[in-house]
Order: C-alpha cells, then sequence, then structure tokens
C-alpha cells in the first residue's frame, strides 16, 4: 500500500520560530484544491507549508459530451463508461496553518497501487478524550486528507461512517486505542485485464520444471485447465481517473485438445477442467492429445532426452526400459525415477536414483547409484540399495540394507539384514544380520559374518525410542514417591481437625442449621487432597508397570541373537571371522574357524556362570 497523507507537524510544532505574518482566513471555491492553495500563498508571500485548510462542503459533477449535472453519488454505469468524467468541486475555509490544533489521533492514508482502494490506517494511542461531535470531527479530518490526495469524497462513505462509528465507541469505552487499526475510506472499481486463451497443465512441478520431464499423476487429479478468452473490463480509481485495460487480441477457437477417455471433463463458465479417471503417466502428442498410460515403455532414460519419472509408489504405473546394451546405460546419470514397478533390461548410471515398490534390474548397478524397492532383483550390484526383500546375483562391492537379502555370488560389500543367504562368498565381504546368516560355500578370505540386533532396518530408531520413553518413566518414579509423601503428611496433619468439622456439620444438619462456608471449603479441600493421592498412587503402579514392559522390549531386541544361527555348509576357510554382540549386558563374542574346519552351525550359548560362549554345531 501506497502512504498518502499521515499525521506531521509544522515546523512551528516542532520549536521553530516562523515570522509573524498578517493573514485573515478566505474562503473560497476549487476544483484544484492544491493550485488554490499555492495561488493564494504566491499572492500573500508566504510558503504554502505555512497554510491550511477546511472543508465547507462540496459537489460532485458528471460530465459527458458537453454537458454537466450535479449528481450525489456516481452511478455504477457511469463509473465504467469511457465517456463520464467527474470534478468535485470544493468549499474550503484557507488559514494559517498554526491557528489550527494537532488532530488528536493519528490517522494516515494509504493506497493500493491503482488507487482502486483507500485505507485509513489510526495507530495506537493512550488517553484520547471523547467529546460530542468526535465521530463528525474524525470524519471530516479523513475527507480533508481524501481532497489533499485528490481523491473523491462521497464514495463508500456509508461503510467509511460505519467504521468511524465503531471507532468512536471504543474511544469513548477505554479512552484510548489500544492496538493499530484500518478500514475502508473509498473503494473504486478495479479494472480486469483481457485473458487470453491458456493451457495450464497442472501435472508439471512449476518449481522444478523440466520440458522432458516425465510425470505421472494419481487418480481424481486435476491434469489439465484450458482458460477460455475473456475481454478485459474497464476500471475507474479513487480519484475518478479511468482505468482500460491493454488491448489484446482474442481468439474465438480457443484452444484445441484432444484428451482420451482417460479423462473426466467438466465445463465451466471461464475454463474447461480436465480430471485423471486413472493413476498412470501422461502422453502427450505432437497435435496436443492427452492420454494416461498405466504403463511406460522406452528405450532408454536420460536427463537429456526424458527427464525424470515422477510417479509415486502409489501410482501403480509400471516402466519399462529395454535398453540392454552393456555398454549403454539405460538409466542414464543423474537420472531419478519413482514409480510402482520398474523393469530396467541393461544398467543403472552413476548418480541415478530409483525408488518403487518391485523393481528388477538385468544389467549392472554403479558404485554410486542408489535402488530402494519393497521386492528388489539385480543382476550384478555395485552400489547401495535398500528393501524388504533383496535378491542379486553377484554381488561385487556394493551395499545392502533389507529385511531379507539372498546373493548367489558374494564379491566383497555389505549386507545388513535381519536374514542373510549367501550361495558363494570369496574375499572381502562383510555380513551384518539379526537373526539369520546361512552360507552354501566360502572360497576366500577376510570375511566378516556379524550377528548384531543393530543390523536390522531402523533398529536405531526404535532403540532410541525405547530408551527415551524408560528414561522418561524413570524420572517419574524418582518425582511420584515424594510427592505422594507429602500428600500423605498432610492429610495425616489435618485428620484430626477435619474429623472435628465433620461432627459439627453433622450437628448442624441435625438441627436445620446453615453450615458456615469456610467449614465446608475446609472439607472439600481435605476430599480433592485425598483424590489427588489416590490419583498419584495409580499413576506410580502405572509407571511402575510401564517401566517394566519397556525393560522387556529393550531387552527382547537382544532375542534375535540368542536365538540366531550362522549356517555354513561345507569346510571353513581360515582368515574369516563370525562375531555375537549383545547390546545388553555389552558382550562380544568371536569364533575363528582353521582351514578346513567342519562347523557346519554357530549359535550363541550362556554359561552357568552368566558368561557367554560361541555353541557349535555338527
Amino acid at each position: 500500500m501506497l502512504k498518502l497523507f499521515g499525521q506531521k507537524q509544522n515546523k512551528s510544532d516542532k520549536g521553530v520560530l516562523t515570522p509573524e505574518v498578517n493573514f485573515d482566513k478566505v474562503v473560497v471555491t476549487t476544483t484544484d484544491l492544491l493550485t488554490t492553495i499555492q495561488t493564494i500563498a504566491k499572492e500573500h508571500q508566504i510558503s504554502p507549508k505555512r497554510l491550511d485548510f477546511k472543508i465547507l462542503s462540496y459537489k460532485t459533477f458528471r460530465k459527458k459530451e458537453g454537458s454537466s449535472e450535479e449528481i450525489t453519488t456516481p452511478a455504477k454505469e457511469d463509473m465504467l463508461d469511457p465517456n463520464v468524467k467527474f470534478e468535485q468541486e470544493l468549499r474550503i475555509e484557507i488559514f494559517l496553518k498554526e491557528e489550527r490544533a494537532s488532530f488528536p489521533i493519528p490517522i494516515s492514508l494509504s493506497a493500493n497501487s491503482d488507487f482502486t482502494t483507500i485505507r485509513a490506517v489510526v495507530k495506537p494511542q493512550e488517553n484520547i478524550s471523547y467529546f460530542e461531535g468526535l465521530e463528525a470531527e474524525i470524519i471530516a479530518e479523513i475527507d480533508r486528507r481524501k481532497a489533499k490526495a485528490g481523491i473523491l469524497l462521497g464514495l463508500q462513505d456509508e461503510m467509511m461512517r460505519k467504521s468511524v462509528k465503531k471507532l468512536v465507541a471504543i474511544i469513548r469505552v477505554n479512552g484510548a486505542l489500544s492496538k493499530q487499526t484500518s478500514f475502508v475510506v473509498c473503494e473504486g472499481i478495479p479494472m480486469k485485464e483481457a485473458v487470453t486463451n491458456q493451457l495450464i497443465e497442472h501435472y508439471i512441478d512449476e518449481e522444478n520444471k523440466q520440458s522432458n520431464t516425465m510425470h505421472v499423476v494419481s487418480k481424481g487429479e486435476l491434469v489439465l485447465e484450458v482458460i477460455k478468452a475473456q475481454p478485459g473490463e474497464n476500471g475507474r480509481n479513487c480519484k475518478g481517473e479511468m482505468l482500460i485495460p491493454n488491448q489484446v487480441e482474442l481468439s474465438e477457437s480457443g484452444i484445441d485438445i484432444k484428451v482420451s477417455e482417460d479423462f473426466e471433463i467438466k465445463e465451466e463458465e471461464d475454463r474447461i477442467l480436465y480430471y485423471a479417471k486413472t493413476a498412470g503417466h501422461i502422453s502427450r502428442g505432437v497435435d496436443n492429445s492427452f492420454e494416461i498410460k498405466e504403463e511406460l515403455v522406452v528405450d532408454s532414460v536420460s536427463v537429456k532426452t526424458t527427464g525424470d519419472i515422477n510417479g509415486g509408489e502409489e501410482s501403480e504405473v509400471s516402466v519399462t526400459i529395454r535398453e540392454d546394451d552393456s555398454v549403454v546405460d539405460a538409466v542414464g546419470p543423474g537420472v531419478e525415477i519413482d514409480t510402482f514397478e520398474i523393469n530396467i533390461a541393461g544398467s543403472v548410471a552413476n548418480n541415478a536414483k530409483i525408488k518403487a515398490q518391485k523393481a528388477q534390474i538385468k544389467g549392472q548397478t554403479h558404485q554410486s547409484s542408489y535402488v530402494e524397492a519393497n521386492s528388489l532383483q539385480i543382476h550384478l550390484h555395485k552400489g547401495k540399495a535398500e528393501g524388504d526383500i533383496v535378491e542379486i546375483d553377484i554381488l561385487e562391492g556394493g551395499i545392502v540394507y533389507a529385511d531379507s537379502v539372498r546373493v548367489k555370488q558374494f564379491n566383497g560389500g555389505e549386507v545388513h539384514a535381519q536374514r542373510v543367504y549367501i550361495g558363494e562368498i570369496t574375499n572381502n565381504a562383510k555380513v551384518y544380520a539379526s537373526h539369520h546368516i546361512e552360507i552354501d560355500k566360502i572360497t576366500g578370505n577376510g570375511n566378516l559374518f556379524v550377528v548384531d540386533a543393530a543390523a536390522q532396518r531402523n533398529f536405531q530408531e526404535k532403540f532410541e525410542v525405547l530408551s527415551q520413553k524408560l528414561s522418561d518413566v524413570n524420572y517419574k518414579l524418582k518425582k511420584l514417591p515424594k510427592l505422594l509423601k507429602n500428600k500423605k503428611h498432610k492429610i495425616k496433619t489435618e485428620s484430626e481437625s477435619i474429623a472435628e468439622i465433620q461432627k459439627v456439620l453433622a450437628e448442624m444438619k441435625k438441627y436445620g442449621k446453615t453450615p458456615l462456608a469456610s467449614m465446608t471449603m475446609k472439607l472439600k479441600d481435605h476430599q480433592n487432597r485425598i483424590k489427588e493421592f489416590n490419583s498419584l498412587l495409580q499413576e506410580l503402579k502405572d509407571a511402575k508397570l510401564q517401566a517394566e514392559t519397556l525393560k522387556e522390549e529393550l531387552a527382547e531386541l537382544n532375542t534375535s541373537v540368542l536365538k540366531a544361527k550362522v549356517i555354513h555348509k561345507s569346510p571353513w576357510k581360515e582368515f574369516n571371522e563370525v562375531k555375537f554382540k549383545l547390546i545388553e549386558p555389552p558382550i562380544e563374542v568371536s569364533f575363528l574357524p582353521k582351514e578346513g574346519e567342519v562347523t557346519r552351525e554357530l549359535a550363541l550359548a550362556d554359561t552357568d556362570e552368566g558368561e557367554y560362549q560361541i555353541k557349535r554345531g555338527a
């Protein structure tokens, strides 16, 4: 909002001395307020800044084609007619500014950019004296400021007068204004710009817009919107100035698009809306034809040709990428794919990210790639993968986080899961499992097998949540006994006096006397104290039970390790290691097999002395 004329002090108000002049009040009629004040100031050889004015009356004239008539309020049809002009004639009294006391209420005017809305802004102020006629004085001050800014008087007067009446009511009751308030004192008619035919593709994310990105929509989603061409409409601001929109050529034919039966069409007066009947990939033809496909089949995906595929796991869209040449990437560098199901015939390049419910990669994954799917199959994995069930033909330096992992050929890398099943493992592999490890054959050295509850996904989050809850409960268990002790002591010390009060109240009731309020209040307080004590006692019992439950849940995090087994179906190779790790107590037990040793099954067992050791099974 533009600030117009605010509350200001003249120089004399600030203590600066000004030379005395002889100036008698002047009453004039004018259609140009500021020019008139300047002319009179010049005639009297003083600065226009030393003159002030008040409005005695005003008239509004409607002028059209050489005619002029006085009106009260401009009609809306006249406001929108570019051939009509408005002129106001003000009858004003001009006087020296120092002869006018500053207005007691800080009022300023502000306007929007085209001056179609003018608001009065009243700042907070303490100690405002109410007097008869304050309402009229405020309206006169607002009109004075409007006139000085060249704003027509008499527009939206009714709205302004209601707002001023409320303002004065607050001042009358409170003798002050505690917060800033504002209200409309003039409202013109805003201009409406012409609207050309437009096609809005709502399925495209404007913040990360890529013209080549493949987009997926959900059922019921607004996909397309055609804005119908509309001519602009004239407006007029509070200065009486006509606002005329820029002229644009409007096409009668509109935008011609073709949609398949996959869209639900809703036509409104100024637009046509197209909603998806089903989830799928948006396919746009060169002739502005649109259809929704549940299956997307492409040769390859890259940033330059296709862009990302953004659908989401709930979209139920299947993506097939057919490129199977080992030299050419099926999924190019930096591409992000988010869909329900994806089948990739070839390889996934560096920094590519894939997320789906089901995923199959028949080629290899780059070291810096990331794949996440509930059900995931990869031929050769070198990157990072995460899922519920992951199956890998060859794991070569890659990392896997899952619930269940099956690897046919393990040539280095890491696996973190609940259960791990390995066909053949060579060198320098690390396997972390919380429940089970099973290996058909070890042919190399430097491999590490760790049974640790922390290997399962989201373990750390579960552990921290349970630990924090137990900490909170333990704090409550320390605090509650002290509170109970204080309550119990208070109840015990006042029990004799309460017994006396009860006896007196019983006697008064017997003889129909009204009990004393103080006695009744003491008895009620005592009863409330007993209720609070019982409530705290129950809270203590609940906290003890909750603490035991949380301790059991934390202890159960160790349970998988105590029940877990490491199974190796062939003779061991030396320089491989098996570890069992407990959280509580923090114990780590290792097994280093000898070359050719046949130990089919390993498990953790506790001894009679409360210690733990690895139990071997043939």
